[in-house]
């Protein structure tokens, strides 16, 4: 018999059933299938099988379009000897059920904390709103209850015996492209802090919106009554943004407006470190020349040809020597963003490594 015919069969039902009986005689068969007589059904005719809603999560986890998902899954079910029944309708459909699905988790989630934290971070034309809050602890009549399980049906987001623990996720997406609701210039003269606080607002809507786009008003206002903390970076609209959401009255309870700590540290280090001569004069041939000047890791980054010199470099010290301060291979990118001054820790610490190279690369120009 050809292999093929050997993999097509252990994909039937039958085929498994057997290998479970086979492997536990003494277990019975109703036990053996791989689902309730009552819902056997459940998976027959032209509905999406397990592999599919696994493709359906990996093409909304992966930057690609729901065309060239299909393309794909459907050149592999080829490869597989499969009939292809996904397509791009389908599979947008799916992540659509999925979406609902979280939507609903996170949903009961917050209706039961009794302690909710906001953070706001835009990126680009995005304002990305996100949660953290407690999760109660389950009563001993739910934990002793056999087959129980929690209400949000996930091991992340119960709660324990010992004590409350934590869920943090993403609470919704507000694209501040789009954010006046006509566009005029007196919606886009608006006050940008009113702008931000009312955008949280129409997020935190959103977060308790049901399939057809009704909102639940008893979990809405759960939810605000619940929000006692709120954190941004430091920027004069995120901070003012936070004062109006005290003294809006849509979060009553809120009574903590505090900045992110990672923010903080990175605008705190960097003038003292800039303030020393050694590190400036440094800083300014390496990373952020001054005017009419060159940068060297900069104009590594923008010269391919300078990128292929500093390879071929690298190659010759392993060569030679075996390793670059330990490292046993080539480094390809050196990873820097001008508007960043952190960004400049793991560029710095390659070029520690690539000193050698980095000496012969200057040699060559």
């Amino acid at each position: 018999m050809q292999a093929c015919c050997i993999h097509a069969h252990s994909k039937t039902f039958v085929h498994q059933v057997a290998t479970k009986v086979y492997l536990a005689p003494a277990t019975p068969i109703s036990q053996c299938l791989p689902y309730s007589i009552k819902h056997q059904h459940l998976f027959s005719g032209n509905v999406p099988q397990p592999a599919d809603w696994l493709r359906a999560w990996r093409a909304c986890r992966t930057a690609s379009s729901f065309k060239g998902a299909v393309k794909f899954y459907s050149t592999e079910d080829f490869a597989a000897g499969r009939n292809t029944k996904l397509d791009s309708v389908s599979l947008k459909n799916m992540i659509l059920v999925m979406h609902w699905a979280v939507k609903s988790v996170r949903k009961q989630r917050l209706e039961q904390a009794t302690s909710i934290s906001l953070s706001v971070d835009d990126r680009k034309e995005y304002r990305l709103v996100r949660y953290r809050c407690d999760v109660p602890p389950r009563t001993a009549e739910q934990s002793a209850a056999p087959g129980s399980q929690g209400p949000q049906g996930s091991q992340g987001s119960q709660g324990s015996e010992d004590g409350p623990l934590v869920a943090d996720g993403l609470l919704g997406v507000y694209k501040t492209g789009a954010s006046v609701p006509e566009n005029t210039l007196e919606e886009h003269d608006a006050d940008k802090s009113q702008v931000m606080a009312d955008s949280i607002g129409i997020v935190s809507d959103r977060a308790c919106q049901d399939p057809e786009g009704k909102t639940d008003e008893e979990s809405c206002s759960r939810l605000k009554l619940h929000v006692r903390h709120f954190a941004a970076d430091q920027c004069t609209s995120a901070r003012k943004c936070g004062r109006l959401l005290v003294t809006g009255g849509q979060y009553p309870n809120l009574v903590w407006v505090s900045h992110d700590p990672a923010h903080q540290v990175r605008i705190a280090y960097q003038d003292p470190l800039q303030a020393m001569p050694e590190f400036q004069d440094q800083w300014e041939r390496l990373f952020a020349p001054g005017k009419g000047k060159h940068a060297l890791i900069p104009d590594i980054q923008n010269s391919e040809v300078w990128q292929a010199r500093l390879m071929a470099a690298q190659q010759e010290v392993l060569r030679l020597h075996g390793s670059q301060a330990g490292v046993e291979k080539v480094i390809r990118a050196l990873s820097f963003s001008q508007p960043r001054f952190d960004s400049s820790a793991t560029p710095m610490l390659k070029y520690l490594c690539m000193i050698r190279a980095m000496a012969v690369l200057c040699a060559m120009q």
